[in-house]
């Protein structure tokens, strides 16, 4: 965090270009650009560390339709998972269902 207000004060005094100023601290212009755009607009906690985790799982299972999963297993629990889907698209065909595996994954 020190070494990004230091290559952020040595930006904004002019003396050295950008390019210069990426060189000397081992990163990318584009880096630099980055973290002057976020001091620019929230200050000095705009260049804290932030999360690379991703903010949702596409594939990651409704929890309606898990329980719904669930509740077809337990009434019938000589249902597989394939058999356990199919029933529920052949009760609500409009609904998006998740893949076979998925489910299997989720009875596991």
């Amino acid at each position: 965090m020190d070494l990004k207000i230091q290559m952020i004060a040595e930006c904004l005094k002019n003396e050295h270009t950008v390019a210069d100023v990426a060189r000397c601290y081992g990163v990318a212009r584009k880096t630099v650009y980055k973290w002057l755009a976020r001091y620019e607009k929230e200050g000095s906690a705009g260049l804290e560390d932030r999360s690379h985790a991703p903010r949702r799982c596409p594939h990651a299972i409704d929890e309606a339709v898990a329980e719904q999963i669930i509740a077809v297993k337990r009434a019938h629990p000589s249902f597989g998972p394939k058999k356990v889907i199919d029933w529920l698209r052949s009760q609500h065909p409009d609904h998006p269902w998740p893949a076979d595996s998925t489910a299997g994954e989720l009875l596991k």
